[in-house]
């Protein structure tokens, strides 16, 4: 049963240890044909663990095996390089999605948006935004995430001074009220 074998490797990510985990998936590998799952699990196992060019080393793997790449593959890429500040290959890894036509998934968006604001990348952060916004309705969690990556650009004024600030044209606040209409007219209920 598969599934057994994913809660092994799991706990054994969960462990950190990464030569059991990597052990058990030559295991698995043994008794049936690896599948993405299989390698979804591995290459979180060395994400969680910050592996990073392990995880790039099965992702290779995988696209020679010619095992199915999904968004959730990429998910798990995606949120490693994030942790990592790996810029280059986390644009790498979405442009390559477009590429083979992957849809992203809101996760995907969700991987995308939190490492645009964590390098404070607004310019990225807003298209991606916009991308994601026309695919699927965003969620509270992605506006408060907008929000906060915004906010940080923005000096905390109080109501007036933000208006100030609008009136003279500073783009962040701008684009927070944007969002803030936008989420008012998607979002039922703002609490």
């Amino acid at each position: 049963r598969p599934r057994v074998w994913y809660h092994v490797m799991d706990a054994y990510a969960q462990l950190g240890d990464t030569k059991s985990l990597v052990k058990c998936f030559e295991q698995l590998c043994q008794v049936m044909k690896p599948n993405h799952l299989s390698y979804k699990v591995l290459m979180n196992g060395l994400s969680l663990n910050d592996d990073v060019n392990g995880m790039l080393h099965v992702f290779e793997q995988m696209k020679v095996n010619k095992v199915l790449v999904s968004s959730s593959i990429y998910s798990v890429l995606i949120s490693a390089f994030r942790r990592k500040e790996h810029r280059k290959h986390l644009m790498e890894a979405f442009l390559d999605m477009r590429k083979l036509n992957i849809v992203p998934t809101q996760e995907v968006y969700r991987s995308l948006l939190r490492s645009f604001a964590a390098m404070e990348d607004i310019s990225s952060l807003k298209k991606v935004f916009a991308e994601m916004s026309v695919r699927m309705r965003p969620t509270p969690d992605t506006y408060e995430r907008m929000f906060r990556a915004l906010g940080k650009q923005t000096v905390e004024l109080d109501h007036d001074s933000q208006a100030e600030q609008v009136s003279r044209g500073n783009p962040n606040l701008e684009y927070i009220m944007e969002l803030y209409e936008h989420m008012k007219k998607y979002c039922s209920r703002i609490s």
